[in-house]
């Protein structure tokens, strides 16, 4: 329900968000966006790969986190866990 950080894409850099079953750690690189790691079971998140486009997103529900790059023209209101 909170943003931890709004990251500049054209600046490479990595982030560590703690949720409550671990850690996060999302990688941006080459004005893209990605999840490098995350504690969940499935690896959900990981394997979605970069996220390129304004509105797509990056979900990683076991540990309450998610990525997206912002449309000005988003395709929903509100990601719910």
């Amino acid at each position: 329900g909170e943003v931890f950080a709004e990251l500049d894409l054209s600046r490479n850099q990595r982030i560590e968000v703690t949720g409550p079953i671990g850690i996060t750690v999302i990688g941006v690189e080459a004005h893209r966006v990605r999840v490098v790691a995350d504690p969940g079971m499935h690896q959900y998140c990981v394997r979605q790969g970069w996220l390129t486009h304004p509105g797509e997103t990056a979900l990683c529900l076991p540990n309450q986190t998610s990525i997206s790059i912002p449309s000005p023209h988003p395709a929903f209101d509100t990601v719910g866990y």
